[in-house]
């Protein structure tokens, strides 16, 4: 979320499930953490009142005024708590062999590991090979197709990018930005593109 741009679906995205797990959260703990709750609440419907219909009432600013989360039909799909059940299997094989790796000082953590995974690719999916590297918080994942489930490590030969420390092949590849990935190097362009049109202060 801090790597892509402020206008990217995908971040855009994590921040709406972000805010749902929230809202979910403060209404579920209040009973317990009773102020803890109730700041975090008051601290997220701050300002609301400015906002005309979504204008801040006694209502909305106390989360013990609130009803608890109700789930929506559609929202619970056994298939992904499946699919996510196999993903988080994975990670804890890939989990070990990193943690094998940092002992014998191969590599000093994970997004500087080339993880050659042995899984079966039902598991995966259609899930993109970027999506499988950060929901494994890797930097270099090769993916081979295996009826049984195991992972090796050896060090990524790749440059490490300076904003979002993932060790990349398009580092040194940008004359503008040699210290940069390329998708680091777009979303800085843009924000650049952004500040020029961008009306001068008075």
């Amino acid at each position: 979320m801090y790597c892509d741009a402020p206008d990217s679906p995908r971040r855009r995205a994590t921040q709406f499930a972000m805010h749902k797990i929230f809202d979910a959260l403060c209404r579920l703990l209040a009973p317990v953490l009773v102020f803890t709750a109730e700041e975090a609440w008051a601290h997220a419907v701050s300002g609301v009142g400015e906002a005309g219909a979504r204008s801040a009432t006694a209502a909305t600013t106390s989360v013990h005024l609130q009803f608890f989360p109700e789930i929506g039909e559609g929202v619970h799909d056994a298939s992904v708590d499946q699919q996510i059940e196999q993903l988080l299997r994975l990670r804890g094989v890939i989990g070990q062999a990193l943690e094998k790796a940092r002992q014998e000082k191969l590599i000093g953590n994970s997004l500087e590991a080339r993880v050659i995974l042995k899984c079966d690719r039902k598991v995966i999916g259609s899930i993109s090979k970027e999506e499988l590297e950060e929901f494994f918080i890797l930097s270099d994942l090769i993916i081979e197709d295996a009826p049984e489930a195991s992972a090796a490590v050896e060090k990524t030969p790749y440059r490490k990018c300076a904003r979002c420390w993932r060790h990349r092949e398009s580092v040194g590849q940008s004359s503008a930005h040699p210290d940069l990935c390329d998708r680091c190097e777009s979303v800085v362009a843009s924000a650049k593109k952004m500040e020029g049109r961008a009306p001068a202060s008075p």
